[in-house]
């Protein structure tokens, strides 16, 4: 198959494939023996180039490459459309050719750029370049004719695909641009896509998080951090034992309230070797304080033990005590009622004045003083009610304490 590339009229493109290898002619060229860019082309391996030696077999010489297992771009988008990735892809590989040629001292117009010759591996997924020294090349024209080449592969549906493929033609429209451009609108293009990618996936992560979080002791979220519920302590031995101020038998827990009062686990078990000597001096037992046979069998022996120790005493002092504050407890209550019955008798004469002002005021203010002077043997009446109703009323309340 033979075919112009680009405006190079007076070369062809002819393309022969066998069951073992495909190769790209390119013919006649002019070329000079001597020229380093062509010795560079025929005896180093450059990165993304395709390989390639000079055919004089025909008596015109070609450039022949082996595009084996390779595939042109206009080939591979002629049933496919080209989206935002692969164009990425394809600027920054074109970028690395660039610099390539750079490193080996060779010029961009060596590179022929164009759907025919730029080629695709899909098992390394690399883009493969042909390179053609000593023709008459202008790179910066065939980019721009590649450009327009994708603006017609793209897809339309995506909506990343058409705004970067538009930005980098009308970049390349401009007089003076550079591949860095061509690249920093890829790049820009590329993160903001990313953004706009990531953002529903931190909200599914932050959603499949928060409902892990359902079953976990959680109380609040303070400050954005979730603080996880305090576990009750255990209780010690002593406390477990001790409720109310009685001490319960971890075997039977019963209590006869009417005749012991267990002490509290802060004082000192008489029983214990620490008291053995002193519980005898501080307890004394008589005949008739000990409780009754049929009560403490439905007691523990510990219980029994305790009880007979911690019997309550009528003569004791805690008792005594007891008996001295509830006197006291009774005058701070007859206080408080005074004192209650003081502020309603007070609020109530408030009340009553305020009401016994504010009748003769609202009468004169709102109907005038002619309606003023024609109620007022009315007005005087309910005056002297009031006052006589506020008066009962408090010495009703004064009538108790006296």
């Amino acid at each position: 198959m033979n075919m112009p590339i680009n405006n190079l009229t007076n070369l062809t493109l002819t393309t022969e494939r066998t069951l073992k290898h495909s190769y790209m002619t390119i013919s006649p060229v002019s070329l000079s023996q001597e020229s380093h860019e062509l010795n560079m082309l025929l005896h180093s391996q450059i990165p993304s180039a395709l390989p390639v030696h000079l055919d004089e077999s025909t008596g015109e010489p070609a450039m022949r490459y082996d595009v084996s297992g390779l595939e042109c771009l206009r080939a591979r988008y002629q049933n496919r459309l080209m989206v935002y990735p692969e164009i990425a892809d394809f600027l920054h590989s074109l970028d690395a050719m660039l610099t390539t040629l750079e490193e080996y001292f060779l010029s961009e117009n060596s590179l022929l750029l164009s759907p025919d010759t730029v080629f695709f591996d899909e098992e390394k997924k690399c883009f493969y370049y042909t390179l053609l020294p000593g023709q008459e090349i202008n790179f910066t024209e065939d980019l721009k004719r590649m450009l327009k080449f994708i603006l017609e592969q793209i897809d339309y549906s995506q909506d990343r695909t058409v705004i970067l493929a538009y930005s980098l033609f009308q970049e390349s429209s401009k007089d003076f641009f550079t591949i860095q451009s061509l690249i920093h609108i890829t790049d820009l293009n590329l993160e903001k896509e990313s953004k706009a990618s990531e953002e529903p996936t931190r909200l599914t992560n932050k959603s499949q998080a928060l409902s892990r979080t359902q079953d976990m002791p959680f109380t609040e979220i303070k400050d954005g951090i979730l603080m996880l519920r305090e576990e009750a302590p255990l209780l010690t031995a002593s406390e477990a034992g001790t409720q109310d101020g009685l001490i319960h038998n971890s075997e039977d827990d019963w209590t006869h309230e009417d005749l012991y009062t267990f002490p509290s686990d802060r004082e000192p078990d008489p029983l214990s070797p620490q008291n053995e000597n002193t519980c005898c001096k501080t307890v004394s037992l008589k005949d008739n304080e000990f409780p009754e046979v049929s009560d403490l069998s439905k007691v523990g022996s510990g219980s029994f033990i305790k009880a007979l120790f911690h019997k309550t005493n009528k003569a004791e002092p805690a008792s005594s005590a007891s008996a001295s504050e509830k006197p006291k407890s009774k005058e701070l209550k007859e206080t408080l009622d005074i004192e209650k019955r003081d502020r309603a008798i007070h609020r109530k004469l408030i009340l009553s004045l305020a009401f016994m002002a504010l009748l003769p005021s609202l009468i004169w203010f709102l109907k005038g003083a002619a309606v003023f002077k024609r109620l007022f043997p009315l007005i005087l009446v309910l005056e002297i009610g009031c006052a006589v109703v506020t008066a009962l009323d408090v010495l009703m309340a004064k009538l108790p304490e006296e």
